[in-house]
């Protein structure tokens, strides 16, 4: 037995627009809700569900004039152009440069291999991926999921910086009356207003501008930043503090120091695998979490937005093959999975965080990894992370989709039950109006029976 399920809509107010999330419908099979016993487990329930992405529809736009990300049912509504008909600023140019060196520099690879500059570049990918980004920009310094002695936070925001993850948009803005680059501050601010205005017209990397726009096209491009965040105020809580403050104003020594630290010590060799190859890979890890989890993957908890659970399926369709000599590799390009949550280690389980956005573990089930997770939890068992916050089971059950399906399997139920009650009682009336009229008839022929045996009676009478 199955129900459809209607679509629910979804409203954010700001500038005077109004924009409608609008969840695609999705078949419940109630057998497997109603009788699924684990409540802890919710993720599970989604193999008996049919999910679909969601489509953001904004006013004012003609949907069947926008063009569909491929593999997805994420439409794009919103143009910006990437790299014609706009204005390109010294800072776009700037950004356009560096980011094009790091890679023709990271094509240098397989002409300079050696075994030790691999290690080291992966040796760095992984630090800074983890505890650069991941655990102190991100979890601790932006969302305050746990607390860390001040010495170590520091070291683990330092490693951060070390990861260039900042260095690809070096946009100066203003912070009580102080010019800062791309540094600490200036990542926590924008991806706090991404919470805030997920997939929505401020939202700085939402795939409704297109794919390439949300991974790395807005990098480009200064005047959107300067255009939707003229008064930047969220970030009061690093802002106070001396160390983010000087990080800000020589965030670029820091860089250009490491870079000549690696060509001093390993040439460049070092120079490609530790600075061109390793920071590639930072680079389009960290995208990915801003475009593809946004696009492809499941979608576990009711919160509104495009955010997804992404093991980055890319399913591929044989229809736009024309090579008929590689169907069989993309028959097994279909099933084969990228793993963003690993390559990533924890980002990639976006919806879940997305949901929580204070917790301090991604990866809420045991087989979701997430090795960012894993280090928090080493720091809490050695006593250095502390107020680690997690989700309870109050929380999730609040925003699951289990409950507010089976929630809608008891209220359409309920309304069946009432159709059937009301139909029983319609039923019951109008036999009862048929035996009413029926006994009528009876009646009726009762007394013409009675008035004929009188009329008998008084005739022979009569005679």
């Amino acid at each position: 037995m199955s129900y459809l399920i209607p679509m629910r809509h979804r409203y954010m107010h700001f500038n005077n627009h109004c924009q409608t999330y609008v969840p695609m419908k999705f078949l419940i099979n109630t057998h497997t809700s109603i009788q699924t016993s684990n409540t802890k487990s919710y993720s599970h329930f989604f193999s008996h569900i049919e999910m679909k992405n969601m489509v953001i529809v904004c006013n004012g736009v003609n949907v069947s004039e926008s063009q569909k990300i491929p593999f997805s049912k994420v439409i794009v509504t919103r143009k910006r152009n990437l790299f014609w008909g706009r204005k390109w600023t010294t800072t776009d140019i700037r950004v356009g440069i560096i980011i094009f060196g790091i890679h023709l520099l990271a094509l240098f690879a397989p002409f300079t291999f050696t075994w030790d500059a691999f290690f080291v570049g992966c040796g760095r990918y992984v630090l800074c991926s983890i505890f650069g980004i991941n655990l102190s920009y991100h979890r601790n310094l932006t969302h305050h999921s746990f607390k860390l002695p001040k010495l170590l936070e520091y070291i683990f925001a330092y490693i951060g910086v070390l990861a260039f993850r900042s260095l690809v948009s070096q946009m100066n803005m203003k912070y009580n009356n102080c010019i800062y680059q791309r540094d600490p501050i200036f990542w926590v601010s924008i991806h706090r207003y991404h919470h805030q205005y997920v997939d929505s017209e401020k939202d700085t990397h939402s795939p409704t501008f297109g794919f390439w726009y949300s991974h790395m096209g807005w990098l480009f491009d200064s005047g959107y930043i300067s255009e939707k965040y003229k008064e930047r105020k969220n970030v009061e809580d690093l802002n106070t503090q001396k160390f983010y403050r000087f990080l800000s104003r020589t965030y670029m020594f820091h860089t250009y120091l490491f870079t000549a630290l690696v060509y001093a010590f390993g040439g460049f060799t070092y120079l490609v695998w530790i600075v061109g190859v390793s920071t590639v890979f930072i680079y389009h890890a960290t995208f990915f979490v801003n475009s593809a989890c946004h696009i492809w993957g499941n979608q576990t908890w009711d919160i509104g937005d495009l955010s997804k659970n992404n093991w980055f399926a890319l399913k591929l369709h044989k229809r736009i093959i024309v090579d008929q000599s590689i169907i069989s590799i993309l028959k097994f390009c279909n099933n084969t999975l990228v793993w963003v949550a690993l390559i990533t280690f924890g980002e990639g389980w976006h919806n879940n965080h997305h949901a929580f956005e204070y917790s301090a573990r991604h990866g809420l089930e045991w087989w979701q990894i997430d090795i960012c997770w894993y280090m928090i939890r080493f720091l809490e068992a050695v006593g250095l992370a502390t107020n680690v916050k997690l989700p309870t089971e109050a929380q999730k059950l609040k925003k699951s989709f289990v409950v507010m399906t089976k929630l809608l399997i008891s209220e359409t139920l309920k309304n069946e039950e009432s159709k059937h009650y009301a139909q029983r009682n319609a039923t019951f009336e109008q036999t009862k109006t048929t035996m009413s009229h029926h006994e009528s008839m009876i009646m009726t022929s009762i007394l013409r029976v009675a008035d004929w045996d009188n009329y008998l009676t008084t005739s022979c009478k009569k005679q």
